[in-house]
């Protein structure tokens, strides 16, 4: 009878929410993280962590590392010498790690696991936010309000599964906050341990996270005058928490162990210099390139406004004028409280680096993305309102529930909107941005949305080979990483638009509207949010019109003015008055075939063979199963037979060409052409 008693008094204190209101969001993680298409950064940082595990296996003679086919393919980027060596690695040494000791091969999975784990690591940041909250405000309610704001941070939760820089920084700093915050209130050898350790990971995952040590020792000592703690006490501690930063900085981060102190000082100064992109920055509708103009001072401030949710923006703006009247009325009383101690903190984390930005002129761009570590600290900061609100005196009880219920409100149309966009909610903006928002902002900067671009054309375009070509600032070759396998070999990226099926663009720094003259494309697939577009997919009419496809007898040249010179894929130069120039050691092409089964293809050719005794080796397929490797010495005109098998009706006929000595005609022929030349395609017979 009393175990009973015990579970309904447990019950009643409703301690099992904030175990629930996890165990959920775990769950929805699960369900959705395998939506998200692959940012601009994930790529790099991957490799960063690939080449810095290299380093530890060459470091420490550690086998299994060295003879990993994944990881040895990319033995030759040393760390030492490695151009992202000073971006710290923590989190891309354990990806990494984990990946490859699960023998996550295919790239499809590797991002998806990449994805989880990003997002663990931000639940983890959210539970210590939680924490932070629940502490000061004395309620879990508010730690699970808190927790629930970060959540419906509608850019924040979806870049929490791709961003393994900005968000991964956020989530560890907001732990080292909170590891902070527990030191000053109780300081023992045991937590000054911890914190140590957790403000190295920072550090090592981003190096402006040295902000945190110096928030400790400056919070630590005012924590101490509060509490009256002795002198030696305080230094002990100080000292077990330097010695224990300082061990670990170096032992997370490789590229320290040659020279500790001189790297990780070369890491600083690069870093207070950094600030270069090519990519030009959309701002108020003028497109800035910031290499040669600098962003105006109140960029970071414009972007925070316009895609924070307004309410918590207001929460913050009252809290800022709420602890300024504390200070100023209640003068040295208020100092010494925890509360107040904790308030400081969180709102010198949350505006100290905005200031900082501002007055060193560092240059940010992006949105405010390497700024979104204060957030977890600003949230906490607008929490004070809230607490403030629903239990003061001066405010009666009716007032009080409206006021919850208005949240609640809220809160619910920001979840509304981030499940009608997902997987976009990284382009969320306010009603403060205005209309037409993507004319005066870059929207998706991360190249998110591409990744439903192509499986709609995949969807909507059965042929076994599509050309696709960028119609504005993207990564398409690495957007295609996290489609199915099946889906990926479909696509070839071009850089001729003429040739492209089609085009995809997010607008990032080129407006154009290709379905407009002189382009007049059609367009087959947007994604929108509201009225704005934020990707665009258009097909190009010239490469079906004029090819529809070939019969037994037709001889496909691929001279220059031909139609047919469109079928030419990846790997090919311009063409010329005889045909077209390979370029490259691989090159391919697709042949549209009418409904019919032909018989024989014959591919002539003749070798590009500048000296004398030079000769051409290369391997030409048809399928996997069909292909001949061919060695050839005859500068004229040379021909090769392919008798087609298949029984079955064939739609197109794919060949790929892998060359083994392409030659360059500026190194052979003293001429100004750097091109990589293997032979060159004449035609095609299909008999």
């Amino acid at each position: 009878m009393d175990h009973i008693q015990d579970l309904i008094s447990k019950a009643k204190n409703k301690n099992w929410i904030p175990s629930l209101f996890f165990v959920a969001l775990i769950i929805v993680g699960l369900l959705i993280y395998k939506d998200y298409g692959i940012s601009w950064d994930e790529p790099v940082e991957r490799l960063t962590g690939i080449v810095n595990l290299n380093y530890i296996g060459e470091f420490f003679h550690i086998r299994w590392i060295q003879k990993d086919s994944v990881l040895s393919a990319n033995s030759s980027l040393h760390l030492l010498q490695y151009s992202d060596r000073y971006f710290g690695p923590a989190f891309g040494i354990i990806s990494v790690f984990l990946e490859r000791l699960f023998r996550i091969n295919d790239e499809q999975q590797i991002y998806f696991f990449r994805h989880l784990l990003n997002f663990a690591v931000f639940i983890a940041g959210v539970h210590a936010l939680y924490q932070l909250a629940t502490r000061r405000f004395s309620s879990w309610k508010m730690g699970l309000l808190a927790a629930l704001m970060l959540i419906l941070s509608p850019r924040l939760f979806g870049e929490s599964f791709y961003n393994s820089k900005d968000l991964i920084f956020l989530s560890v700093f907001c732990i080292g906050l909170n590891s902070l915050v527990s030191l000053i209130l109780k300081p023992t050898i045991r937590r000054a341990l911890a914190h140590g350790l957790i403000s190295a990971l920072v550090i090592d995952t981003r190096s402006i996270g040295i902000l945190l040590p110096a928030l400790t020792v400056f919070y630590f000592a005012y924590g101490q005058c509060i509490h009256r703690g002795t002198i030696k006490k305080s230094l002990v501690i100080i000292l077990v928490y330097g010695l224990a930063l300082a061990i670990c900085i170096t032992l997370f981060w490789p590229f320290l162990w040659s020279n500790p102190l001189g790297h990780f000082v070369e890491t600083l100064g690069k870093f207070s210099k950094w600030g270069t992109t090519q990519v030009a920055v959309l701002y108020l509708g003028e497109l800035y390139q910031i290499q040669k103009t600098p962003l105006p001072w109140h960029y970071v401030f414009t972007w925070m406004a316009v895609t924070t949710p307004l309410l918590y923006l207001i929460f913050w703006g009252i809290s800022f004028a709420f602890t300024g009247w504390q200070l100023i009325k209640l003068k040295l009383a208020i100092l010494k409280s925890n509360d107040c101690l904790q308030d400081l903190l969180f709102l010198s984390a949350s505006l100290g680096p905005i200031i900082a930005i501002v007055i060193l002129h560092s240059v940010i761009y992006d949105g405010w993305r390497h700024l979104y570590f204060i957030y977890p600290a600003f949230l906490l900061t607008g929490l004070k309102t809230i607490d403030w609100i629903i239990n003061s005196q001066y405010f009666s009880k009716i007032i009080q529930k409206c006021f919850v219920c208005a949240i609640t409100l809220y809160l619910t149309t920001i979840g509304y909107w981030m499940i009608t966009n997902h997987p976009n909610q990284n382009i969320f903006f306010n009603s403060l941005a205005g209309k037409d928002w993507n004319t005066k902002f870059d929207v998706d900067y991360w190249g998110l949305s591409t990744r439903q671009a192509l499986e709609a054309i995949a969807r909507i375009d059965n042929r076994p080979k599509i050309l696709i070509y960028a119609g504005s600032i993207m990564s398409l070759n690495d957007s295609i990483k996290i489609l199915a396998p099946e889906i990926r070999a479909r696509f070839e990226v071009t850089t001729n638009l003429d040739v492209a099926n089609y085009i995809i663009t997010n607008y990032r720094n080129v407006l154009t509207d290709y379905s407009q003259p002189p382009h007049s494309y059609e367009l087959v697939y947007e994604v929108k949010s509201g009225d704005e577009k934020i990707i665009s997919t258009f097909k190009n009419p010239k490469t079906y019109s004029q090819l529809e496809g070939y019969s037994t007898g037709d001889i496909i040249s691929f001279a220059r003015g031909t139609p047919e010179a469109k079928l030419l894929g990846s790997g090919w130069a311009y063409p010329e008055d005889w045909g077209t120039w390979s370029d490259g050691r691989m090159a391919n092409l697709v042949v549209p075939i009418k409904n019919q089964n032909p018989k024989l293809i014959e591919v002539r050719f003749k070798p590009y063979l500048p000296n004398k005794g030079a000769k051409q080796i290369f391997i030409i397929c048809l399928a996997q199963n069909n292909c001949k490797k061919i060695q050839t010495s005859n500068k004229g005109f040379n021909s090769i037979q392919f008798n087609l098998t298949d029984k079955n009706k064939v739609k197109s006929i794919d060949i790929a060409f892998i060359f083994d000595t392409p030659l360059k005609p500026s190194e052979h022929e003293n001429l100004e052409d750097n091109r990589a030349l293997a032979i060159g395609l004449i035609s095609i017979a299909v008999k």
